[in-house]
């Protein structure tokens, strides 16, 4: 099940992400990706790495990330997109 995460008091809030909002934030990353390919980042994410527990605090700047410390998991405004093979 892919989670969906936000900072509530400094600390990371986990969840399950809903069929909904895991499709829409797929799509909005394909799009973004559609006319930009090259928008998208490579980042630890606040998984395996704490202090990046800062890209929660405002999940409306639209990023797109993969996670390069380990769990390779790719991320859209807080959510988890990656698919079941790894891919998003």
């Amino acid at each position: 099940m892919n989670k969906a995460y936000s900072l509530v008091d400094d600390e990371v809030v986990e969840r399950d992400a809903t069929e909904q909002e895991l499709s829409e934030a797929r799509e909005k990353a394909r799009t973004k990706l559609q006319k930009d390919p090259a928008g998208w980042a490579m980042r630890s994410c606040w998984n395996c790495n704490p202090a990046h527990r800062r890209f929660l605090e405002d999940t409306t700047d639209d990023f797109l990330f993969s996670c390069v410390m380990g769990c390779g998991r790719w991320y859209w405004n807080g959510i988890d997109i990656t698919g079941e093979k790894g891919t998003s």
